[in-house]
C-alpha cells in the first residue's frame, strides 16, 4: 500500500509535508531534476529526471512530463503484482472502449 502526493514548484510546503510524513514513519520518494535540491535531500529516496534545465528553464511543464513518466512506470510496476487490480482495469477498459 502506498500514498501519493504531487507537488510542483512549492518547495517550502513540499518540505513540510516530507517532514510530516517522516515523523509518521512514512518513506518518501522524491522526483526532481536536481539531486542536490532541498526536496530531493529531504526525501528517503530520490529519482533524478533527465530534463536539461538550462535549455527549458522557463518551461517547467517539461519537468512535469519527465516526472509523470517515472510515476506512470512505477504505477505499472506496482499494479503488476496485483492480479485482482489488473483484472478490474481490464474490465474497465473493455467497458469504456
Amino acid at each position: 500500500m502506498f500514498n501519493c502526493n504531487f507537488e510542483f514548484r512549492r518547495i517550502s510546503s513540499s518540505i513540510k509535508k516530507v517532514k510530516l510524513a517522516k515523523q509518521n514513519k512514512i518513506k518518501v520518494l522524491t522526483i526532481t531534476n536536481n539531486p542536490d535540491s532541498p526536496i530531493a535531500l529531504a526525501g528517503d529516496y530520490h529519482l533524478k529526471t533527465g530534463v536539461r534545465q538550462n535549455i527549458l528553464e522557463n518551461q517547467y511543464y517539461f519537468l512535469r512530463v519527465a516526472a509523470f513518466t517515472i510515476i506512470e512506470a512505477l504505477f505499472l510496476l506496482l499494479i503488476k503484482r496485483d492480479e485482482k487490480r489488473i483484472e478490474k482495469i481490464k474490465q474497465h477498459e473493455k467497458n469504456c472502449f
